[in-house]
């Protein structure tokens, strides 16, 4: 048992000493996680974004076919063949395109 002043003041420095300690590694764990969590959120966003401007690039290099059809001219073909259509059944197939 502590029997001065001096010995219970010793004790509480101690224990808020270790308090505080204690305290500053759970902080301290806590600012490691966000910085782990955070680094493999960059890792993601990079990986995300490469994968878009890969897929923009494609896209890029596709024929716009909207500009391609408004710089024809309106036609229509029949290609007519003897060889049967396995879809229909018929001897002779016979389609009616409108461009």
């Amino acid at each position: 048992m502590i029997k001065s002043s001096r010995g219970i003041a010793s004790v509480v420095a101690t224990a808020l000493l270790v308090g505080a300690a204690a305290a500053g590694g759970v902080v301290w764990q806590a600012q490691r996680a966000d910085a782990q969590a955070l680094a493999a959120q960059a890792h993601s966003l990079d990986r995300l974004q490469a994968e878009v401007d890969a897929l923009e690039k494609e896209l890029a290099a596709r024929p716009d076919w909207s500009v391609i059809a408004e710089g024809t001219e309106p036609s229509v073909f029949t290609v007519e063949t003897d060889r049967p259509s396995a879809r229909r059944g018929c001897s002779t197939l016979t389609h009616r395109i409108q461009i």
